[in-house]
């Protein structure tokens, strides 16, 4: 398990921004950038690194000032990884279905 939560989920999340970017996929990019909207947005970049470039709370700490403890940054991660999952378990479930 990561941030608490099943690692196929994590590393599927991760796996969706990766081929993101490669593809500049513009739609899956604003489906990440809006799992980040409703952060703060001194925190939003600061989360993002640490689910995205894999760089832990506590190196992060030692380069910038986080207001959060530990455990309140890692449910902002959680929040992240959901609302991303979410998305893409819609859009895989759903996105052939015609009433």
């Amino acid at each position: 398990e990561d941030y608490g939560m099943n690692k196929k989920i994590v590393d599927g999340v991760r796996e969706f921004y990766r081929k993101a970017i490669a593809e500049n996929n513009t739609e899956h990019l604003q489906i990440i950038d809006d799992a980040f909207s409703e952060f703060d947005p001194y925190i939003a970049p600061l989360v993002r690194k640490n689910l995205f470039d894999g760089v832990s709370y506590e190196k992060i700490c030692g380069q910038e000032y986080i207001y959060l403890g530990k455990q309140d940054f890692y449910g902002y991660c959680r929040q992240a990884i959901e609302k991303i999952d979410r998305w893409m378990m819609w859009n895989l479930i759903y996105k052939d279905w015609k009433p």
